[in-house]
């Protein structure tokens, strides 16, 4: 390209996350209280967690320099290179609690921060010096969301009344901000937030109850319900009789005797031995 001395574009970028999950065994304080009532069960199965199940955590930066040197090739006049900048630090958050059994929690959040540059090449320890300054400052926040929700199970299915309905409750959240863009005072070369701009808010929220019934466990709590949609009860083999065996013990009974008659057999003959006289 005739028209461009030189054109630089230079990339950076580093990041460092954390996950943590694990499954916190709940603590039941009233798991062994002595009670025959059905009715206690929701007082039992009380539990809660002091662990989340989920916590996530991302940190990332990523910065572009970019300078272009442009040739004038109809003369040797010196053009002002260009640079084009951009520097930015996100922070991210997740975190997923199940407080109990029945409520569960759920947290996003994303956090943008630029951080500012002096203008032109950056050649001198001043310059140097003042973006080391915003960026353990971790920068100027331009942009954060952030979204939850909790979400409760109600215990009707643990009453025994009402243990064929199923009810969940949940209410979710968003929110956001973003900052206004930086006013350029040409005079003093300097930046500075117009107030007459402002930031922008965007937030809205959510409400859900969910519900199901199971009918069967309603219907089966009455009798005749359960008496005709049972299945059938398998009937018993009658024993094989034998024909022989009967008419003995039809003989029999005929005869006044109420034992079986046994089968009598033929006596065995002896073989005789016959003497020789010697």
């Amino acid at each position: 390209n005739l028209n461009l001395e030189y054109d630089i574009q230079r990339d950076y970028l580093a990041a460092v996350g954390y996950n943590f999950n694990t499954q916190p065994k709940g603590i039941s304080p009233f798991s062994k209280m002595k009670s025959k009532s059905k009715y206690a069960k929701p007082i039992k199965d009380f539990n809660f967690n002091l662990l989340p199940s989920t916590f996530s955590f991302r940190w990332d930066v990523n910065r572009h320099y970019g300078e272009t040197q442009l040739r004038d090739i109809a003369s040797d006049a010196y053009i002002e290179p260009t640079y084009f900048k951009t520097f930015f630090m996100n922070r991210q958050y997740g975190l997923s609690w199940d407080l109990t059994k029945s409520i569960r929690l759920e947290y996003n959040a994303n956090n943008q921060s630029q951080i500012d540059e002096p203008d032109g090449k950056i050649d001198s320890e001043q310059k140097r010096d003042s973006i080391r300054k915003n960026f353990f400052a971790l920068g100027r926040n331009v942009d954060y969301r952030q979204d939850g929700s909790v979400s409760y199970n109600l215990p009707l299915n643990k009453l025994p009344i009402t243990d064929w309905i199923n009810v969940t409750a949940r209410y979710g959240f968003t929110y956001h901000w973003n900052a206004a863009p930086l006013t350029a005072d040409f005079a003093t070369g300097n930046y500075y937030l117009n107030p007459a701009i402002g930031n922008t808010i965007q937030n809205s929220n959510t409400k859900q109850l969910n519900s199901s019934f199971a009918m069967t466990t309603l219907y089966n709590k009455w009798k005749f319900y359960k008496k005709i949609t049972a299945p059938p009860k398998p009937k018993t083999p009658k024993p094989k009789v034998d024909p022989k065996a009967a008419a003995r013990d039809s003989l029999a009974k005929a005869a006044g005797d109420t034992t079986k008659l046994k089968e009598v057999k033929p006596p065995v003959k002896k073989k005789e031995t016959e003497y020789s006289p010697a």
